[in-house]
């Protein structure tokens, strides 16, 4: 008598040793690191979006817009990755087609003399609604997605809080005046003197 559990009965989320091309999630300290690799994220993001635009009003107003700009990107990701991609590959890469095919979108309008906020953002949903029609998702993605656990989720969280500490203090400086030159720096530069 086996004591195996037959397929038809086994658990569809834990992931089988035996499933060719998927990797076994690793537990230890992976798990709770990617939980507060996240969290920190989010404050860090979160903390200098407050530092750029310290009321409440303009910070919302440049997440929509944010979100409407790059809202093109999410059919074509969902496109190419398939439905049931999970949201770890399917973000960036909706994040990266969305940027480029909201600047795309923005510089045609500019180039045509129309680029106001509106209307840029009425094509971007447009042509959101467009690929949606005409690029529908299916189960079989168009890219060779790899498999994804929560160590490659707290890897993709320590990148984003390596990049938040190298431009947070950046932009936490735009729009104010730069400071003065060193009194041991030159201050002008030599000129030549016309005769």
């Amino acid at each position: 008598m086996s004591l195996d559990v037959s397929a038809a009965l086994a658990d569809p989320g834990v992931p089988r040793a035996t499933a060719p091309g998927r990797r076994i999630a690793r537990g230890g300290f992976a798990t709770p690191l990617a939980g507060g690799l996240w969290m920190l994220v989010a404050l860090l993001w979160l903390g200098t979006a407050i530092a750029l635009l310290p009321a409440l009003l303009p910070l919302l107003l440049f997440a929509a817009a944010f979100a409407t700009f790059t809202l093109p990107g999410w059919p074509l990701a969902r496109w190419l990755a398939g439905r049931r991609t999970g949201w770890l590959f399917v973000a960036p890469l909706a994040l990266v087609f969305g940027y480029a095919a909201g600047v795309t979108i923005f510089l045609l309008l500019r180039l045509a003399g129309v680029a106001l906020p509106l209307v840029v953002a009425a094509a971007c949903v447009a042509v959101t609604a467009a690929l949606a029609m005409g690029l529908p998702a299916t189960d079989d993605p168009l890219l060779d997605v790899p498999a994804l656990d929560r160590s490659d989720a707290a890897a993709l969280g320590a990148l984003l809080v390596a990049v938040g500490l190298v431009v947070a203090p950046v932009f936490a400086h735009v729009g104010l005046p730069t400071p003065p030159a060193s009194p041991t720096a030159p201050t002008s530069s030599p000129t030549c003197s016309r005769t």
